[in-house]
């Protein structure tokens, strides 16, 4: 991000839960990421924008190992990339005027509206 300051504009940080909460009408997912009922929570949600992320979930979980990779790290990471689709006016900031690190970046909390 230092050598292309364009970057600064198309990569955004994340939140998972705080994705999640914003994609579920701002209310929190009911249970843990981390057990059976919270994938398929997060699974129907996701499915709205990611028709196939059942389908990717199973996958890698196919073709890692659990002690590299979790199902809850594929949660994590679809609902980034559903974030990172977000066109521009659909995206916000989680609190306030952001900061930047020593390096100059930017360090702010985004996610994806879809209050409309």
């Amino acid at each position: 991000m230092l050598k292309n300051p364009d970057a600064t504009r198309t990569v955004i940080e994340i939140h998972p839960e705080v994705c999640f909460c914003e994609l579920n009408g701002g209310k929190p997912m009911r249970h843990r990421k981390s057990n059976a009922e919270g994938t398929k929570e997060r699974l129907a949600l996701l499915s709205i924008w990611q028709p196939k992320a059942e389908i990717l979930l199973k996958r890698v979980l196919r073709e890692t190992r659990r002690q590299d990779v979790q199902a809850d790290d594929v949660l994590d990471a679809l609902v980034a990339h559903v974030s990172g689709l977000a066109a521009p006016s659909d995206i916000r900031r989680l609190v306030g005027i952001p900061s930047v690190d020593d390096q100059g970046l930017p360090m702010q909390m985004l996610f994806r509206s879809v209050a409309g």
